[in-house]
């Protein structure tokens, strides 16, 4: 079989186009040209092709891509193939050109006849825009996923169909308008509204939101509405449109007579921007946004629901810079660890038992910045019962740092990119792997994801991660061979963080003068749950496609500190 992964690689980082948040994507506008097609695998792998080009035995029809539109797609074998290993259709680019974006399959047909096919829904995925046609590698709808059923799958296309001599795909496109809508149901839930087009008896009335501002939206019943089970203002496709940013409620009125209304604050949901105003399936908020960052006092339910009858809702917001929590320390007061502790994250899932991911538990090392550093986990500390067997259901291998990513973002060596987070920095990073002390042969690390991924103040260095951001299809090495008996370890080189800038790379001693490494006892394990994440296949071999997750347990650690003189954080997004 050939081996199409450097293509397929290529053709990723070719596509892969983020802008820093002072060049955000216009909102809605309609960006420029691109194209679109069909990544393919026959069930046997012996037909392929990733990248729209022709390969050996099909042939491609791409289409060029401008806004919103209907499109068709197709490919062409030279001689017939069966069913599919992998199937999906791409617009390049997509993410940065089409935030947000919608693409509804409107046709499949297989050998010119149109064929039945289940419900689908559009992610995105290395700075492309899919729908997954058969992509049964992924376990759960990514986050990001924009959809209209809850029935939507990775998987809606047959995959047993044989004798395919050629397959086309139309698809319409609808890049998003920004709108903002109240989204409500009564406590009988007899009068209810969910976005869109308003059932009889319900006056929505939206408004388009195109940045920073003062905007009101309403809704009116006839007849009205028994209290409130559900309340919340939604920004649709908020979360790419308008990324770190804060509905502040200005004002809230009932049957016109304002009411009072808590300490709110703004989160993504689905792809976009809510507040909520009354929304009791919250049991507890960890994750969010207010104008600093503060989440004192804070509730998913800052509106009473005893309010009677319900003829008219109007919200009055200012759309506006907000913080994540965590992340609202006064910058002059902010206190800059001098080190920083490494940790790895490591589990098996494949009957070796073996599964750690949190710090103090393997060997843990004290890093300072820049330099060449360590960390390793043995069997006895991660609670192995027998040499690790990689699983692609939920393998995890990477290396956490806290406070480093909080660190860079503050002197500016990090910055959100648009749609990718915390991720925007010019910092290298390269890793060894050792498996019971045998350097791992075919490390890639071109395919390490790193920055603040978690949003928790961490550098994270993502090698292999079922529920991570890319791993599972580019692996930083085959999974395969992180199998150890006794001990796997990791060493890490990192150059531009801001910090040990002095750090000698011409000592042959580096290694050696790196802080001791921390040696604990060893810990339960622990499983956290998976995040949704969209993962493809790169034409590898079925069974090597495999990743890692992002679920993080965090222990404190005491480190000296010093204050540093403020610089302008983020100044690299503002160059």
């Amino acid at each position: 079989m050939k081996n199409v992964k450097k293509k397929f690689v290529a053709l990723l980082s070719a596509a892969a186009l983020v802008l820093p948040v002072a060049a955000a994507p216009a909102i809605n506008a309609v960006a420029e040209e691109t194209f679109a097609f069909l990544r393919f695998a026959a069930a046997d792998w012996g037909v392929q092709t990733w990248d729209g080009v022709d390969e050996d035995g099909v042939s491609v029809r791409n289409a060029p891509v401008n806004g919103n539109g209907t499109y068709t797609v197709g490919l062409d074998f030279d001689e017939p193939v069966d069913g599919f290993a992998f199937f999906n259709v791409e617009i390049a680019d997509g993410t940065s050109l089409y935030p947000a974006a919608m693409m509804t399959i409107d046709e499949i047909r297989i050998n010119g006849e149109a064929i039945e096919f289940g419900d689908t829904y559009t992610s995105d995925e290395d700075g492309n825009t899919r729908v997954n046609l058969y992509n049964e590698w992924v376990d759960a709808i990514p986050d990001d996923a924009r959809f209209d059923s809850s029935a939507a799958s990775p998987t809606p296309v047959d995959s047993g169909l044989t004798g395919i001599s050629s397959i086309d795909v139309t698809f319409t496109l609808e890049v998003p308008v920004a709108t903002v809508e109240i989204l409500y149901a009564a406590s009988d839930w007899g009068v209810q509204f969910w976005g869109g087009d308003a059932d009889s008896g319900v006056t929505a009335n939206s408004t388009v939101v195109e940045g920073d501002g003062t905007y009101t939206v309403s809704l009116e019943f006839d007849p009205p509405g028994s209290g409130i089970a559900f309340f919340a203002v939604v920004i649709n496709a908020g979360q790419h449109l308008f990324p770190n940013k804060f509905m502040q409620i200005d004002s809230v009125l009932i049957n016109g007579e304002e009411v009072e209304v808590g300490n709110t604050y703004s989160n993504y949901e689905g792809g976009h921007l809510r507040t909520n105003l009354y929304n009791e399936w919250v049991d507890s908020v960890t994750e969010g946004i207010t104008v600093s960052g503060d989440s004192d006092g804070v509730t998913p339910t800052p509106v009473s629901a005893d309010v009677g009858d319900v003829s008219s809702i109007e919200v009055t917001f200012t759309l506006m810079d907000g913080v994540a929590f965590g992340y609202g320390d006064d910058e002059d007061d902010y206190e800059v660890p001098s080190a920083f502790n490494a940790f790895m994250m490591f589990q098996d899932n494949g009957g070796g038992e073996w599964s750690n991911f949190a710090p103090g538990v393997g060997n843990d090392m004290m890093i300072l910045g820049d330099g060449i550093w360590e960390v390793s986990i043995t069997r006895e500390q991660a609670g192995g019962s027998g040499q690790a067997i990689p699983d692609e259901s939920g393998f995890v291998f990477l290396v956490d740092i806290e406070g480093l990513g909080r660190a860079m973002e503050y002197i500016g060596t990090l910055w959100e990119e648009d749609g990718a987070g915390m991720t925007g920095t010019d910092a290298e990073v390269s890793v060894e792997i050792f498996v019971d002390g045998e350097p791992v042969s075919g490390v890639r690390n071109e395919n390490i994801k790193y920055g603040d991924i978690e949003g928790n103040g961490r550098l994270r260095l993502e090698l292999v991660n079922t529920w991570g951001t890319g791993t599972l299809d580019n692996p930083v090495a085959m999974p395969s061979r992180l199998n150890p008996n006794d001990e796997i370890k990791v060493v890490f080189t990192l150059k531009g963080t801001g910090f040990n800038s002095d750090f000698d790379w011409d000592a042959a001693a580096a290694v050696e003068d790196a802080p001791a490494p921390v040696v604990t006892e060893p810990a339960p394990v622990v499983t956290p749950p998976p995040a949704d994440v969209d993962d493809s296949s790169d034409g590898m071999n079925v069974g090597i496609i495999i990743a890692i997750v992002a679920g993080v347990v965090g222990v404190a650690i005491i480190v000296v500190v010093f204050i540093v003189s403020k610089k302008k954080k983020g100044s690299k997004a503002e160059e």
